[in-house]
């Protein structure tokens, strides 16, 4: 889960996304920003994350965010 924080803290270094949770239902992660999460931890991971997976839900905690990464083939 540290690669994806890494990702999370590039793209928006001013949100503590280590102490908290719900990303997109508190807005620290919008559509554009999703977007670029998406493209960069498809580039991280080696992956191509499924655009049916794409849902906000899927973006709400680091742990959603891993089980996305794993489902589409993404390897620790």
């Amino acid at each position: 889960m540290e690669r994806i924080y890494r990702i999370l803290e590039k793209l928006r270094p001013e949100i503590d996304f280590r102490n908290t949770h719900n990303y997109v239902s508190n807005m620290y992660l919008s559509s554009l920003y999703i977007v670029e999460l998406i493209t960069e931890l498809e580039n991280e991971f080696n992956i191509s994350i499924d655009i049916m997976d794409v849902v906000p839900e899927r973006f709400e905690t680091v742990e959603g965010i891993a089980d996305l990464v794993k489902k589409n083939g993404g390897e620790w």
